[in-house]
């Protein structure tokens, strides 16, 4: 049963707070759908997140 409260928040504010919690924010790019297709693909045959093989990439350019 939810608390029943004076001002309830907004399904955006409790995930802006959860997020804030976990020290995550949301980033967005727009990809060829071939690199898409190749992100997904990649991420199932290594059984990771897509956003794990994305950072792994990223941080293996910090050399």
């Amino acid at each position: 049963m939810p608390k029943i409260v004076k001002n309830p928040k907004t399904a955006a504010q409790i995930q802006k707070q959860s997020n804030e919690r976990r020290g995550v924010k949301n980033k967005a790019f727009t990809l060829k759908l071939e690199d898409i297709e190749f992100i997904v693909n990649r991420a199932a045959e290594l059984g990771i997140p897509q956003n794990e093989l994305i950072v792994r990439a990223v941080r293996a350019y910090r050399g």
